[in-house]
């Protein structure tokens, strides 16, 4: 309620000025016009601040495009710069090209004659004479010779013209490759001619900065007026519900403290523990102990001295006690109570048991175990109880016992 009236009036919440609490009267009366007025001027700010982001983004997308294509004809003139040494390289290779052609040319021509060989001798005439189908003919000499060494070397020169040619071939495609790039480098440049520059996108940027401080400042503008115009429509229902809220206030403040420690929790505690505390009283009297009884701050005392305060027998003592009242009154009827060897003798043997015989007996008692590190055995036990010995983790019959 305290925040809520805090949200409704915009103050910090107290009791006595929320009594008659009242929003300040408006100075300047502020009319529905205005408003929109000032709405009108802001939608417009807002319209011309998203054309000009728009336009901001498109040309830094254009200017990345034009960096990147800047970076491209960096790479590009990197080839360009080859045109010159490739261009030699192939006018070098055809030289080279047609030197080998003409040499292949030559060896074809010089090895195209016919092959000599020795004439026959007529045995009739004894002329030179050649064997052609069986029958004897006039030997005639060839009109010319094929020159064996230029035969010889023809295959050489034709690999060595093929790997010219290949080289005329190779250089033919870098110079290509550097005319290529020098025409796309004009046509990155005619790109990027109209690319907006570093200084354009500072201004869009500085640009757009005024317009979002002057949409701000319109912002502000129309949020006050209608603060103004709303403080002045609403001022009785804010009245209304601040009234109401420190109603709230007060009626949770009440509550509190009815439901504080000192309220109804103590008037219901106080009408728990009496009976707990009689019982109590009532088993420390059997077993002859000072009282074991329960504050209202819940403190456990042993004959009026903290629970804290106490020795280890007394704390057993307190905790038997306890133990033995929440059995009794939860109806479980069963309590298991250990260390029982921390009482002395006469605390043992008079007082503790007679406490159990009283319980037990009376019936308030189903089943009581306790556990404790003896010397030895019972020598006799009562009826009303069961003893036990174990040694060495083992249950030992009581005729073994007796025995040993």
């Amino acid at each position: 309620a305290r925040g809520a009236w805090k949200a409704v009036t915009g103050e910090n919440y107290g009791s006595e000025k929320a009594i008659d609490w009242a929003p300040e009267l408006v100075a300047t009366a502020v009319t529905n016009d205005q408003v929109e007025e000032a709405r009108n001027a802001l939608q417009a700010l807002e319209d011309d601040l998203a054309e000009a982001q728009q336009t901001l983004g498109a040309s830094k997308q254009a200017r990345q495009a034009a960096d990147g294509r800047a970076q491209r004809i960096a790479n590009l003139r990197e080839l360009v710069d080859l045109e010159p040494r490739r261009r030699n390289k192939l006018s070098t290779d055809e030289q080279n090209q047609d030197e080998w052609s003409e040499k292949v040319m030559a060896a074809e021509l010089a090895s195209s004659g016919s092959v000599p060989h020795q004439p026959l001798t007529c045995p009739h005439c004894q002329g030179a004479v050649d064997l052609q189908a069986g029958a004897l003919v006039v030997h005639q000499p060839p009109e010319k010779i094929a020159d064996a060494e230029a035969a010889k070397r023809l295959p050489e020169y034709r690999e060595y013209l093929a790997s010219a040619q290949r080289a005329v071939a190779n250089s033919q495609r870098d110079l290509d490759e550097c005319l290529a790039a020098a025409e796309q480098i004009k046509a990155l440049e005619t790109e990027s001619a109209d690319a907006p520059s570093a200084e354009a996108i500072a201004s869009g940027e500085q640009a757009i900065n005024e317009l979002r401080q002057a949409r701000d400042r319109q912002q502000a503008k129309v949020q006050s007026l209608m603060e103004a115009f709303n403080a002045a429509a609403q001022r009785q229902d804010v009245i209304k519900q601040a009234a109401g809220f420190h109603a709230e206030v007060c009626a949770w403040g009440a509550l509190a403290d009815a439901l504080s420690p000192a309220g109804i929790p103590a008037e219901i505690l106080a009408d728990a523990i009496g009976p707990v505390n009689e019982l109590l009283q009532r088993l420390s009297g059997t077993a002859g102990w000072s009282p074991v009884q329960i504050s209202a701050d819940i403190d456990v005392t042993f004959g009026g001295r903290l629970y804290g305060l106490l020795s280890e027998s007394e704390r057993w003592r307190c905790d038997a006690t306890l133990a033995l009242a929440i059995a009794t009154i939860s109806g479980l009827r069963l309590a298991l109570l250990d260390r029982f060897d921390v009482l002395d003798i006469p605390a043992r043997t008079q007082q503790a048991m007679k406490l159990f015989q009283s319980l037990a007996v009376g019936g308030e008692i189903d089943t009581l175990i306790v556990a404790g590190t003896l010397k030895e055995a019972m020598a006799k036990t009562p009826e009303w109880l069961q003893a036990v010995w174990i040694n060495a983790g083992q249950l030992v019959d009581q005729q073994q016992q007796a025995a040993a």
